[in-house]
């Protein structure tokens, strides 16, 4: 991104220049063997398109790396967690549905919040429970929630992993934790949950789960 930035300011040096030097010699009307006023205009023509074009890529990647660590939990997420499970599910001739609870902001994962998740489910008569998944290919087992009162193979899961991105964005608001505006972390907590969300649900449909795995939020329904 450095190397956009100063090519882009490179630029603008170079085309401005060159353009304030024809604009003296034409101003002073010095003798030249080229069309002074004609070569103004071009070069104005060129820094316009020139230097959008610089600042739009560099503002392009900016947003990329934004949300580059958020991309790269659901990417963690789905191919590390979730894919392993429901493929080692789907082998032992199971159909099994997963929902995945996409929070409205980070603070809705904090413990209480989740117990009061909990709560509600009990509420509707679902009970929780936590079964270990057995992994192939020496991978550790993986734990997961499932949910009795619905049909058979009904699995929930809290991608906890959202979390980490508390420090971040302590760090892009650049301002001491304790003095942070709530306000300002929930906007960019939510903009970083959608840049998570909207990944999951690529790899989702990229690797052909969508009949096993959907995305549910605080409405908890299990369709």
């Amino acid at each position: 991104m450095k190397s956009i930035k100063y090519t882009g300011i490179a630029l603008q040096v170079i085309l401005y220049s060159f353009t304030i030097g024809l604009a003296i010699i034409w101003f002073f009307k010095l003798d030249t063997s080229f069309d002074v006023e004609a070569g103004t205009f071009i070069l104005l023509g060129i820094i316009s398109p020139s230097i959008t074009f610089v600042i739009n890529k560099y503002s392009n990647k900016i947003e990329a790396e934004k949300f580059s660590t958020a991309n790269a939990l659901a990417h963690g997420y789905i191919e590390n967690f979730v894919e392993p499970i429901i493929t080692q599910l789907l082998k032992k001739g199971n159909s099994p549905s997963l929902y995945i609870y996409i929070p409205e902001k980070l603070s809705d994962l904090y413990p209480k919040n989740i117990d009061r998740i909990k709560a509600r489910l009990t509420k509707k008569k679902l009970s929780i429970e936590t079964k270990s998944v057995k992994l192939n290919e020496g991978r550790a087992n993986r734990d997961i929630m499932t949910i009795s009162g619905l049909s058979n193979d009904v699995y929930f899961d809290i991608p906890n992993t959202l979390l980490t991105l508390n420090p971040l964005i302590d760090f892009r608001i650049n301002s001491p934790k304790n003095n942070l505006s709530e306000k300002e972390k929930d906007e960019l907590g939510c903009m970083y949950i959608l840049a998570f969300k909207e990944t999951a649900l690529k790899l989702i449909n990229t690797k052909g789960l969508n009949d096993n795995i959907k995305l549910i939020d605080e409405n908890l329904q299990f369709n």
